[in-house]
Formats: structure tokens, sequence, C-alpha cells
């Protein structure tokens, strides 16, 4: 996911809310990520329009960020407390391709941006555009990339962000989306190929422009809901195509499964090489480590358990999960995302004690 030694750092088009620890661990990393409403809660921080709009504000919010974390968590020694300005890209997540199509980004100051699906008259009407930077919120990366490289002397690339496939149908259809998938209707298909062409467009930008990261993440969060059949039959294949661009430019890959993996294990073993792979809460480390020998495991822990458990209950749980991932520390993570309101720190502290004595 990114090289930092102890810190914040980049998953795939974004550096901030991010932050990693590697040094004096059991195992290669451990990350936390907390969500805006946390943010919000706990600093009055707020990411909302104006954090993805506004350079200044947002580098200036980042800073703040980096400060909070390095005073709260200081036995972790992550964070910065001396941290200075420098460019960080907005981020619209989940929200990307359905603005590109068209779709209104709705902005929260305790959440994430997202978008309304798309109307079916909108679906109808829907093609891909002639120019990819021109088009919004591609448009808005690249300018404030020129933006922050004039103003502090940097020559970031701009990296255009893509979701999976199979997100983006569910983005962009809404509730509709499994029952025109089964039927295989016209707007299935329609927004099925805008979301494969779309790929090749962003892909050929970053490509060109060498603004790819060192490892490239591919978000499969959606597969869970249509289970591993349903998945082979309506989406494999197109992720696999993705896949081998990867491998016709030498590109480092991993797999985000916010869901069980276990299941879909016989699915994704058909590629050939994975060089990172992201499971649930849900899934047993020990299965995927076994599976993928190549790869390195990432266990995305669960924000409910860190809202809800005992520090006791934690640093058990904690426990039962690095035990599955035994003699294969070497590439095995953590990463406790999306924490929320009220999460203790105690809790916080106990997953790293534990990963720290482990």
């Amino acid at each position: 996911m990114g090289n930092v030694t102890a810190g914040r750092k980049s998953i795939y088009f974004n550096s901030d809310n991010c932050f990693t620890l590697k040094e004096t661990l059991g195992i290669k990393a451990l990350t936390f990520t907390w969500m805006p409403s946390w943010w919000k809660s706990e600093y009055g921080i707020i990411m909302g329009e104006r954090y993805c709009m506004d350079f200044d504000y947002r580098i200036a919010m980042a800073v703040r960020m980096e400060k909070h974390i390095a005073g709260r968590y200081q036995a972790m020694q992550i964070g910065d407390i001396c941290k200075e300005a420098a460019p960080i890209a907005p981020n619209w997540i989940n929200a990307t391709t359905a603005a590109a199509a068209g779709g209104t980004v709705i902005y929260s100051d305790d959440n994430f941006p997202t978008t309304r699906h798309l109307l079916e008259t909108e679906i109808d009407k829907l093609e891909l555009p002639a120019d990819i930077t021109k088009v919004f919120p591609y448009d808005e990366t690249i300018r404030q990339a020129a933006a922050m490289n004039h103003k502090y002397g940097t020559q970031i690339k701009a990296h255009l962000f893509k979701n999976g496939i199979s997100n983006d149908i569910i983005q962009l259809m809404g509730d509709s989306a499994m029952l025109e998938m089964m039927d295989e209707t016209e707007r299935f298909q329609k927004v099925l190929t805008y979301s494969k062409e779309m790929w090749e467009l962003v892909m050929d930008y970053n490509f060109k422009k060498g603004s790819m990261p060192e490892i490239y993440m591919l978000l499969l969060c959606t597969v869970q809901l249509m289970g591993p059949k349903l998945y082979e039959e309506f989406f494999f294949k197109h992720d696999y195509e993705i896949i081998e661009k990867f491998y016709a430019h030498n590109q480092k890959f991993q797999l985000h499964h916010c869901g069980c993996f276990d299941e879909f294990i016989p699915i994704y073993r058909k590629i050939p090489h994975i060089d990172m792979i992201q499971i649930g809460f849900q899934s047993d480390p020990r299965l995927a480590l076994e599976a993928f020998p190549e790869a390195d495991v990432e266990y995305i822990y669960s924000p409910y358990k860190m809202l809800n458990m005992t520090s006791d209950q934690i640093r058990e749980y904690t426990n039962v999960i690095l035990e599955r991932a035994k003699g294969e520390e070497h590439r095995f993570s953590i990463v406790a995302a999306d924490i929320e309101v009220g999460t203790p720190d105690e809790n916080i502290m106990a997953v790293y004690e534990c990963c720290k004595n482990w």
C-alpha cells in the first residue's frame, strides 16, 4: 500500500488521514484511519466540499491531523508534530465515477463524498467523454496538481482515480443494479461498458503521464453483495482484463476485498500473480496467506468491534488474528480503518500493543 516507516502513507490516490507504523512491530505494518465524523467531533476538522475543492484548506487540515495524532498517540510514534505544508491530492473516492457520469456530488461535514444514483433517463443518455481531462472531477484533480506545483515548487503528477467495475454499477444504478444484472438488461450492459471504457481512458492517462502509484488498489467492495458465483459470471473476466493491463505495464496491484474473502479464493487464485490483498474482518488470514504465497495480506479490522468491545476483548480478538498469521508476519499487516466517533483510545492502543508485543 505504501512505503513509510512511521507516519502517514499514501494508499492510492490520496495521502491524508492514513497513519502507518512499521517499526518495532511483530508484523509488517499497522495502519489507522479515522472517519470524517471522528475528525469533526474530536477536532472540528470538516472534510466536506471545501476539503475537496480548496487545496490550501485541505493541506492546512492535513497538517493539523498530523499534529493531533502525533500528540494523542505518542507511544505509537505516528503522525508528525512538526509537519509542514505539502501538496495533497483531492479525494472524491466512491463518488468519482458517478460524478464523471454527470451525477451530483453530495458533500457532508461528517462523511466522505457520495453521489445520488443516476436516473434511468440519465443512464439512457450515458456516453464516454471525448476528453477525460475535461470532465469533473478529473479536470479538478489535474487543475489542483498544477496549482500546488506552482505554489510549492513541486512536480507532483495528477493521478486519476477509478473505482472498481462492480462498485461503479452499484453507484450508478442503485437498488436496481442486481436485478438488471440478472436480467442482463440493456441498461446494465450500457453501464458495464461505460465503466470498462472509463477504465481504459483513466489508465491510459495515468500510464502516459507516469502518475500511477507504486501499487494500485483494485476495489472490489461490492462483490460481496452478489457472491462468488455471480461475480465470476458477470464481472471477473472484466477485472481480469484490467489486471492484464497492469501486467503489461509492470504495474504492481492489490485486491481490496472488504467482505469475507474466503469463499472468493478459488476465483481470485485464477489470477497468476497478486502483489497485495486486503481482506475483510470476516475473513481468515491463514486461508489468504496460504492461497497467495506471493502476496502481502492486510487484514481490515472491524470498526464496529473497535467501537464496542472492551480493551481486554480487543486484545483477545487481535491475538486471535495474529495467531492466524503466525509464521507469515513478514507479509501480514493490519489496518484499523474508518474508526468511528466514540471509539476508546484504549482500544486503539490495545491493537498497537498486541502488534508490538507479538
